[in-house]
């Protein structure tokens, strides 16, 4: 199992995506949220093998992540239960949102275009049942780290999420910073 001191224990590591990611299309919005917030949930097994560290997309079965992928003007979202982990990519001032519904913890990759963009106000207030865990910016990791790829990984352990953010940069790309972005009590 993938968990977060594998990643904080990551720098130097190759990182793989061992699959393709897909166009995110519209939808009918996620009941009470809206139509800017849509569902993009792909399973997939993480790990980490001596120096490298993979994602590979995989059946439900077999996952131990869910991958939420980003899309321009959207939130998406992705689930998994208190076993897992979520991930997301292409962070650049995004924020990643954990939500908790009945017993799934969510995760919303809120692209944020510029600071009057109505991504964060269409899940500022969840609805019924739903409930906010925490909200992690990319915004500070890009002024610190430089202009990469940014990923962020949330854990559950316990009773806790530990959000972690990723940079890497090269090719083929190695993982250049690793830190403990936020803990969050669930």
């Amino acid at each position: 199992m993938l968990t977060a001191n594998d990643l904080l224990l990551s720098v130097g590591c190759k990182f793989t995506f061992a699959f393709k990611q897909n166009k995110v299309s519209g939808g009918g919005g996620i009941g009470g949220f809206g139509d800017s917030v849509i569902a993009s949930n792909c399973p997939v097994f993480g790990f980490r093998d001596g120096g490298a560290l993979t994602l590979r997309h995989c059946s439900p079965a077999l996952a131990n992540g869910t991958f939420v992928q980003y899309a321009d003007k959207m939130v998406t979202m992705g689930a998994t239960s208190t076993q897992g982990f979520l991930v997301s990519d292409r962070f650049g001032g995004c924020d990643f949102t954990i939500l908790r519904y009945k017993g799934l913890i969510v995760g919303a990759h809120v692209a944020v275009e510029s600071e009057e963009s109505n991504q964060r106000a269409s899940i500022a207030e969840p609805p019924k049942d739903w409930s906010t865990v925490g909200t992690w910016s990319s915004k500070p990791y890009i002024g610190r780290w430089g202009s990469g790829p940014l990923l962020a990984f949330a854990f559950f352990e316990g009773n806790c999420v530990k959000l972690v953010a990723l940079g890497l940069g090269g090719y083929p790309p190695t993982i250049t910073h690793a830190e403990l972005a936020h803990t969050f009590a669930l």
